[in-house]
């Protein structure tokens, strides 16, 4: 039975990856909401009612994806500031899990009260973001629409690289060469 949730997470998460490599590979500013007024209805108060609330959804739906863009943005430029960081720690210890381990202490040092485990997973999310934004560019965070915040967080390596790929990216920007 653990087999077959782990099958049904995995072809989640495979679900996700590939709207999420659709919703990339669309042009910008796309709206899908639409309301036409194809049915009769008597009550003008009703058809006001319809009316204000299709457009306070509408906003709504700006105001969360505008949400959603600058927390994505944000977790972009953490990567950037965690990059510059490695890069000289990477300088200075020579080698890659030097740089890493030292990385890792330095931040969960600036976060006492935070657990280890959960600054671990903040810059594995981090990682993750930077990544694929590094390599298809920053400018297509405004196009996602297909998934959450915790969507970056269950990425595995073969999904990341799939994105990268599918998406036209560039490897030269990597953080964690």
């Amino acid at each position: 039975m653990n087999n077959t949730r782990r099958i049904t997470h995995t072809e989640r998460r495979n679900q996700l990856v590939r709207l999420f490599i659709q919703d990339l590979n669309t042009e910008q500013g796309e709206n899908f909401i639409g309301l036409q007024d194809q049915v009769e209805v008597r009550h003008n108060e009703i058809l006001q009612r319809i009316y204000d609330l299709y457009y306070e959804s509408e906003r709504a739906e700006v105001n969360a994806n505008n949400a959603f863009h600058l927390a994505v943005s944000t977790i972009f430029r953490f990567g950037e500031a965690i990059k510059d960081i490695y890069m000289t720690l990477l300088s200075e210890n020579g080698n890659d899990h030097s740089a890493r381990v030292a990385l890792n202490r330095e931040i969960e040092a600036l976060f006492p009260s935070a657990s280890s485990r959960g600054v671990l997973k903040k810059i594995s999310r981090v990682r993750n973001v930077y990544e694929i934004f590094s390599a298809v560019g920053p400018e297509k965070i405004s196009r996602i629409r297909s998934v959450q915040l915790s969507f970056f967080s269950e990425l595995r390596s073969r999904d990341i690289d799939a994105i990268k790929i599918a998406c036209g990216g560039n490897f030269n920007n990597l953080l964690y060469q």
